[in-house]
This record gives structure tokens, sequence and C-alpha cells, in this order.
């Protein structure tokens, strides 16, 4: 078989976890060596490797190459196929025995020493208490946090500094992780992905994903999940509470009482408006838009919608199809429910405002780049917009100094659509179910780019 260059390269970026470099130094051996066993023996250093850092499904796929060629002998064979059928784990003395044996029987030679002495290295590493590495961006949920904790074969690593990580240190923790549990303060883009060869899952514990990178994510065949459907009613719940508090005047109202400005009950003091009989548009009629709707509904007010592009059929019961143009234009208030997009951002501009109804209200639950802050302000200060309430915002955490402070008929809050005790114990298991199901060779079930399987 011959130490050429090609296997060499091979062994070292074995050795250094550098995993795509790896498959790269083999394309030349593999074309170089035809033969059976030279071919069959490439493909056990392959299962062995995918099989080390929790990859079943790529050690099943070399296994069943494997079969395709030859029918594999000896007990240390069969093992392997058999731990790979149960779907079991890196077994450190399995893999070693397996190595063992190959070499002993000549299937590898002396081109096996290499790499035996790198399954070697991790045998140890791994019964030593290592395994596969998992970063954690931030504390998550306890209960979720000890099944981390607790998952035999990975070594869990939790960043509890203050803050989102800064890219530094992100790309320090990443250099030989294979997965990475993140939140929407991770950036993951090309240039992340070459400084974090070895890695092969990120788990974003939102439903929103415009941290990602996808197409960059799939070059590199870095699978990327996100944790639908579980914070759909605790969002929905914040944008019907905000529309509330906004169209009612309650924070303006309790404010007052604070600083002393209440005098005893007045006729006049502290008005507001019913929510029956306002007409709520909703922009983005997915399943948060759909559980606003509900909401809005059983405060008999009516709901507008623009049907979805595609399979929009009739609408629910008590909502109303209309055009984008015709909502914006006779909705008294707007809640936006679209995901971050090119399309989408800056979707409230100018022009937005401008057709707005005279005196209505705006609430953004959805992504802060959705609204041109600039924009909103000049609205504000025209008086066409009677207030708005803001969950998120293009800049995050909002500046200290920000104008939108200064505005008494704009109610903030710190980016909560999510935060519920329960809600957030959701989205972490969630996230952490995906990784199990990757770690346990099966494809994620909030897998967002299965080409890159």
């Amino acid at each position: 078989m011959g130490c050429e260059p090609g296997w060499e390269a091979f062994c070292q970026a074995l050795a250094a976890g550098r995993y795509f470099e790896a498959h790269e130094a083999l394309e030349p051996v593999w074309r170089a060596h035809r033969d059976l066993e030279a071919q069959t023996a490439i493909w056990w250093a392959v299962l062995l490797w995918h099989w080390r850092r929790g990859n079943l499904l790529g050690a099943r796929r070399m296994w069943e190459k494997i079969c395709a060629r030859r029918d594999p002998t000896g007990d240390w064979a069969q093992a392997v196929g058999a731990a790979l059928t149960a779907g079991r784990p890196w077994e450190p003395a399995v893999g070693w025995a397996v190595w063992r044996g190959l070499c002993q029987s000549g299937g590898l030679a002396s081109e096996g020493t290499a790499v035996g002495g790198i399954i070697r290295e991790k045998r140890f590493r791994l019964e030593g208490g290592g395994g596969m590495r998992v970063v954690v961006a931030r504390p998550l949920d306890a209960a979720v946090m000890r099944q981390m904790l607790e998952r035999p074969g990975v070594t869990v690593e939790v960043f509890e500094g203050p803050g989102p990580m800064t890219r530094e240190e992100l790309v320090r923790r990443l250099e030989s992780a294979e997965v990475l549990v993140s939140m929407l303060t991770e950036r993951i883009d090309e240039d992340l992905l070459r400084a974090a060869p070895a890695l092969r899952l990120v788990a974003n514990v939102a439903v929103g994903f415009d941290n990602f990178d996808l197409a960059a994510m799939t070059r590199h065949r870095v699978l990327a999940t996100n944790t639908p459907d579980v914070l759909t009613e605790a969002t929905a719940d914040l944008a019907y509470g905000l529309m509330l508090a906004l169209v009612r005047g309650f924070v303006r109202a309790s404010q007052a009482m604070r600083e002393g400005a209440w005098r005893g009950w007045s006729p006049t003091a502290f008005l507001g408006h019913d929510l029956e009989g306002l007409v709520l548009g909703i922009l983005g009629f997915g399943r948060i838009g759909q559980a606003v709707a509900r909401r809005a509904l059983a405060s008999r007010m009516q709901v507008w919608a623009v049907p979805p592009r595609h399979g929009g059929g009739d609408p629910p019961p008590g909502v109303r199809w209309v055009s984008r143009e015709e909502l914006v234009a006779g909705a008294d208030v707007v809640s936006l429910h679209v995901p971050a997009t090119p399309q989408t951002y800056h979707l409230c501009d100018d022009a937005f405002f401008a057709s707005m109804k005279p005196g209505a209200w705006l609430v953004n639950t959805a992504r802060g780049s959705v609204v041109d802050t600039a924009a909103l302000l000049r609205a504000l200060d025209s008086g066409r917009l009677a207030g708005a309430a803001l969950d998120v915002f293009e800049e995050e955490p909002l500046p200290v100094d920000h104008p939108l402070y200064r505005y008494p008929q704009v109610l903030l809050t710190p980016h909560i659509g999510s935060a519920t005790v329960e809600t957030r114990r959701r989205m972490a298991q969630r996230a952490w179910d995906n990784v199990v199901d990757f770690l346990e060779g099966r494809p994620p079930r909030d897998l967002l780019n299965p080409e890159a399987w």
C-alpha cells in the first residue's frame, strides 16, 4: 500500500482532529489504491474514526462498504458490526481490538501504525473521561444540563461568563469541538467554520436561525438545527400582552402612580381604548401569528392576515385574508411575526409607516431587523403612529442612551418572547434532543440542512 504523502497527511490530520482536512488528504489515497485489500484498509480506518467521533451513520456507511466487498471475518469484525447495528456509541475496547485484529491479519501492515496510535491514544483519553466535545454557549435549564453532563462518552464545556462569548473566545473553544449548542448571539459563518474543522453540529436554542449561514454550513457538512413549536404560545402571549398594554395604556398609568401623579379617580384620566372591534393586522401568519389571532378573536377583535404564499386555502374562522397593502392601510394594530430574511429587512420603512392608518399601533416580537428604527422614530415624531411595543431591536442590547427610551408611548421589553421557565426548559430539551439524535447516528429531528447529512 505504501506510506505515500496522502496517507501520512491523513494520519496527521486525524491526530490533530482536523476532520475535513483528513478527508481531503484521503482523496489521492482513494484514487491511488483500487485493489481490494487497500480499499478495505482505508474503509476500516475511516469507520473507526467516524465511530470514535460519535458519527454512527458515517461508521455504518463504511461498514456497509466493507460488507459489500467481502464478508468480514474474526471476532473483532463481528463485534464492531454488532455495535453499529445496535446503534451503540464508541466502545474503546472494541475499537482497539478491531485495530489490533486488522494489523495482525496484515490488513493494514505498517501503514496502520500511525492511525493505530491515534486510536490507542483516543482510547486512553475516552477512558479517562474525555470523548466528543460539546460546547454550550450559555447555561441552560438545570435539568437539561444534568442530562448533558451525565451523558457517557461526551465532554460538555459550558461558557458561564457574563454576556455572550466574544468571537475570539468562541473560535478558541471550537478548535476541537464537534458540537456547539448555540444561542442567537453566536454567528455561524464561513470564517468560523474554517476555524472549527472538527465541528459537525450546531444546535440553536431558538426557533429562528438568522445567525446561521446555512449555505456555508452545508458546504462544510455541518448540521444545523433549531427548536420549532416549543415557544409558540409564550411568544404569542407576549405579543398579545404588549398589544393590550399599549392600547389600554397600562404602563403609562403604572408609571404615573409611581411618580405620585395620581390624584384620585377621574372619569377622564388614564383613558385607553377597547380591543373589541379594533382591527388587528398580522404580518406573518405562521404558528405564532395564528396563536396571536386566536387570542385576538377571543377579545372580539377583527383579525386580518396576508395569506401564506404556499397553500393559503381558506382562512381560519374569524380571520379575513387581505393584501399586505390593505392590511397596512386599514389595521388599527399591526403585529409583526415574519422571519429575518433579506426580503423582510427594513420591511417597516418610511413608506410603510406613511401608508399606515393614522393613530395606529405597531407591535414587533419578530426580529429587530424587520423595523427601520430611524423610520419608526420619524413616524412617532410626526404623530402618524399612536405608539409601538418592541421586544426586539436592530441593536441588542439596546444602548442606554437610545432615543427610543424618550418616547412614553413606546413599550420596550428585552427580547423576552420565550422567557418563561417552562418554555426555556422545552427549548433547551429540544436542542439537546437534536444533539442526542446526532450522537446516536440519527438525523436530528429539527435538521435545517438535510443535504449536509
